[in-house]
């Protein structure tokens, strides 16, 4: 299996996989983002059979720390918030000092508060169903219809 072979590499080498997502993966996310070519598409899916939760939040805080500002630099913008949105969630990077802002950035983007509550506790999604209604409750009949239906 790839995931496999990548860790008895990472073993030969003496890195650690968060070595490989700080130093290599995360990295080359960032120079294919701009073309958003297949490769964009082929390292995206190697992070994702490489993650395990176990191995997250990073205990190395410099490399963490890293990590964290190439991905709030990068991926937190509205081209790339899905995947900013995996990252920080998966990852369990601090992007955001408060709640709020993240909530922001996520709140009109369907995929985003599915990606964000499928690693969320209950009581985390509880507070998104209570600011969805919140949000949905404020605007007018034609917003809630623009921002709500699919």
């Amino acid at each position: 299996r790839f995931a496999d072979v990548l860790r008895e590499g990472l073993a030969e080498v003496r890195w650690e996989i968060q070595d490989l997502f700080a130093r290599l993966l995360v990295p080359a996310l960032v120079e294919l983002s701009t073309q958003r070519t297949k490769a964009f598409g082929v390292v995206l899916a190697a992070m994702k059979a490489l993650w395990v939760p176990e191995d997250w939040p990073d205990k190395d805080v410099e490399r963490a720390s890293e990590m964290t500002e190439i991905v709030c630099r990068h991926f937190l913008d509205d081209r790339e918030v899905l995947t900013g949105v995996w990252l920080v969630t998966k990852l369990k990077l601090h992007c955001f000092p408060v709640f709020d802002d993240f909530f922001q950035l996520m709140c009109d983007r369907v995929q985003a508060l599915r990606l964000y509550c499928s690693q969320a506790t209950h009581e985390e999604q509880i507070d998104v169903m209570r600011r969805l209604v919140r949000l949905a409750q404020e605007g007018d009949r034609q917003e809630r219809r623009k921002k709500f239906l699919v």
